[in-house]
């Protein structure tokens, strides 16, 4: 395991010091918990790489089968906005130009629809449930996307990307100061709180 020293030096110091503050100044502490929030980004990852592929699917799915119910002459609903209600908004600056983007990415005019699907970025889907789309794509056809799938769907805008970038929000939001943190942190049943009302997970 490495010393609280060495990998002070390895992710600098200050970002070091924010996992020492969380263990209340304990160093060694302060590397558990660094270690821990790492194997919890690694055993987050696959759920997150599904719920994206997921979410995108059913969004897509659901507007290809409203657009074809009451505009059957748009091809695509993703680049046709004949079909959206008058006191909806079509894409700003920002979705056109992912949407060109992606478009590229998949191999240009001639690209697959799927292929396009897949290289729209995960920030792209969840903005298309802001509020500045409701009317467009949330009350045509997304109210009741998602109620089929088992289990919770986290709401698109509160999820998080599962990398080392959030660690220490993830150890403020998650862990009190009183955690034990086990050696086997796979997943989040491995936390054990002395004050578990103070979790929030």
């Amino acid at each position: 395991m490495v010393s609280p020293a060495n990998l002070a030096k390895l992710i600098s110091p200050g970002r070091f010091a924010t996992f020492v503050t969380l263990a209340n100044g304990d160093r060694r502490r302060a590397v558990d918990l660094y270690e821990w929030t790492g194997a919890v980004a690694g055993a987050l990852f696959t759920d997150f790489r599904t719920l994206e592929v997921v979410y995108r699917n059913h969004i897509d799915q659901a507007l290809s089968g409203y657009v074809a119910s009451v505009a059957p002459h748009v091809q695509h609903w993703m680049w046709d906005s004949s079909w959206i209600p008058p006191q909806g908004h079509w894409w700003d600056k920002d979705a056109r130009e992912a949407l060109a983007a992606a478009h590229k990415r998949a191999g240009g005019r001639k690209a697959p629809r799927g292929a396009v699907i897949a290289e729209v970025t995960f920030g792209f889907w969840r903005y298309i449930v802001s509020g500045r789309y409701e009317e467009s794509f949330w009350n045509t056809a997304l109210d009741n996307v998602f109620n089929n799938i088992p289990g919770h769907a986290p709401g698109g805008r509160s999820a998080r990307r599962p990398n080392q970038r959030y660690a220490p929000a993830w150890a403020t939001s998650w862990i009190p100061a009183t955690c034990v943190i086990d050696r086997d942190p796979c997943t989040l049943a491995a936390i054990r709180c002395r004050r578990r009302s103070a979790m929030r997970l």
